[in-house]
């Protein structure tokens, strides 16, 4: 969903697909931290980005456009590689 203040993502998906969608993440913002079984990479305050198996969220708040192009695309790539059949 996207907002004037809250663009949030949120993808559900086979779990073999997982690391292919952790791939793009990484590409974008590099190696994530751990959390328990999720993986975690966060952008200051505005943005956090969870993935575990078969499962993926973004939460960020608008502030950088450049931030938000960078964001949006990659919810693109993660739908691109999790629809695959």
């Amino acid at each position: 969903s996207d907002s004037d203040e809250v663009y949030s993502y949120s993808a559900i998906f086979d779990k073999p697909k997982s690391k292919a969608a952790i791939n793009e993440i990484e590409k974008a913002f590099g190696k994530p931290t751990t959390e328990g079984k999720n993986y975690v990479w966060r952008e200051g305050e505005s943005l956090e980005i969870k993935a575990r198996e078969g499962k993926i969220t973004i939460e960020f708040e608008k502030g950088s456009s450049a931030l938000f192009e960078k964001v949006k695309t990659l919810g693109e790539s993660i739908s691109a590689v999790v629809g695959k059949k």
